[in-house]
């Protein structure tokens, strides 16, 4: 079932129910009126005939019936009856109704004034206390003016009610469909937008309702989208350059060594080219393996406590085997009382990946430097600061670093490929960290990682 049915259907069922309960009340407040109405009526007629039966003779019943004549209009199939203590009835107007019960003389005398309906008829009873004595005066009709009146209100007010629903209907279609209709539009233009033409936008409409903002949250979405084809696209493009150029240097020297004989000198020269385009390419591969995997789901990855300090060291060691020369200094201005404050959860070997990059390029592009890595706590996460003394990175290039395979200007004449930081900030995201650069040119760098605590 479409949206719009549902809202139609759901309107009308709301009106409804309302619409049953208004009738419902204004049938009920007006079967009571006319209730109470009919029963004021009976106790007039019972107060009047009590009045003329004890100031009247034998001749009262036909005083009575003048009185009633005289100042009330005859009520339908009406009986007025008196009874005495000893529920003898001393007056009687009709012999159209049988004798009240004891029960029910009872039930006037306790109550002093007792009402009752019984198949249509309603009946009332007053106790009448006189210096002749105590009487039990009932007066009963049937109230067909009342009863008609009812029941034709029954019939307008189902009437109105079916007729409500109709127009309720019809009118919640049709401003259903005009409520709707920009979604209707929304769904026309995405059909129009794919993998050739994310560039398309939705209309954004008013800007201010819920469909505006469905709208721009989409537009959002397929910004996000355009961006990650646009980086796919460039990923691809720099991949292919960047591993084209070590291979076309490996292919090319191969040839050129096969192109004649060699001395063992010569070929030794050529391996020694080929070797490093090699490792170049393996270090290459590598970074693209990191990328891929640092792109998988946290809750899937395998998780463990990790020491912090422990890690810096680790990397420390690693980075000394790998380039002697390098100067790393690891600092802890406040030890905690509890080691588990240095601990976070995550992939020990993501993290190895990511530190290492980071003291790797404070290092190399510090000409081997001295590089800090600081240990700082506080109340709500714990930080690692990398600080280094070299060439530093300049205001304008700052926000691209992080970028895949973006290189600074000035970091050029250094090796390396525009991956590490970039997969180093990845995996850092990827644990619910942040990693924040600030730096001067020609100064240095300081590169701050943040963890929430566990």
């Amino acid at each position: 079932m479409k949206i719009k049915n549902k809202l139609t259907l759901l309107f009308t069922l709301i009106f409804a129910v309302i619409l049953i309960c208004l009738n419902f009340y204004i049938y009920l407040f007006s079967r009571s009126t006319t209730i109470a109405n009919f029963y004021s009526m009976l106790r007039d007629r019972a107060i009047i005939a009590a009045t003329v039966f004890l100031e009247a003779d034998e001749e009262s019943s036909e005083i009575i019936n003048s009185f009633q004549k005289k100042y009330f209009r005859s009520l339908p199939q009406e009986v007025i009856r008196i009874y005495n203590e000893k529920y003898e009835p001393v007056f009687v107007d009709s012999t159209n109704f049988s004798n009240y019960d004891k029960r029910f003389i009872d039930e006037v005398k306790s109550r002093k004034e007792y009402r009752i309906e019984r198949d249509n008829r309603q009946m009332l009873g007053i106790y009448y206390q006189d210096n002749q004595g105590n009487f039990v005066i009932i007066t009963s009709a049937i109230n067909e003016a009342g009863i008609n009146s009812l029941n034709h209100l029954k019939k307008v007010l189902l009437f109105g009610f079916l007729v409500s629903l109709v127009i309720v209907f019809t009118a919640g279609r049709y401003f259903t469909k005009i409520i709707l209709k920009p979604i209707s539009a929304i769904s026309t233009q995405a059909n129009r937008i794919s993998e050739t033409n994310l560039h398309l936008r939705l209309s954004e409409g008013n800007k201010k309702d819920e469909l505006a903002d469905l709208s721009i949250t989409i537009n959002k979405m397929l910004q996000r989208l355009e961006d990650a084809f646009e980086l796919q696209k460039n990923f691809v493009a720099d991949a292919s350059h960047e591993l084209r150029t070590p291979l076309t240097s490996i292919i090319g020297n191969i040839e050129v060594s096969l192109a004649k004989a060699r001395s063992v000198e010569e070929l030794q020269v050529v391996l020694e080219t080929v070797l490093a385009e090699a490792e170049k390419l393996h270090k290459l591969t590598n970074g693209f393996l990191n990328l891929a995997q640092s792109n998988v789901d946290f809750s899937n990855l395998r998780k463990e406590e990790i020491r912090l300090d422990e890690l810096l060291m680790e990397m420390k060691d690693e980075l000394k085997t790998k380039n002697p020369k390098a100067d790393i200094e690891i600092v802890f201005p406040v030890m905690p009382e509890n080691p588990s404050e240095l601990t976070i959860m995550g992939d020990k070997n993501l993290l190895e990946t990511a530190l290492l990059n980071i003291l790797e390029n404070a290092s190399k592009f510090s000409d081997n430097k001295k590089v800090t890595a600081a240990l700082i706590l506080n109340k709500t996460n714990i930080t690692i600061k990398i600080s280094d003394q070299g060439i530093g990175i300049s205001e304008n290039e700052l926000p691209h670093v992080t970028e895949t395979f973006f290189r600074a200007g000035n970091a050029r004449v250094y090796s390396g490929s525009g991956i590490g930081l970039a997969l180093a900030d990845k995996i850092i995201r990827l644990h619910g960290g942040t990693l924040k650069i600030k730096s001067d040119l020609n100064v240095g760098t300081d590169v701050m990682v943040s963890f929430p605590f566990v």
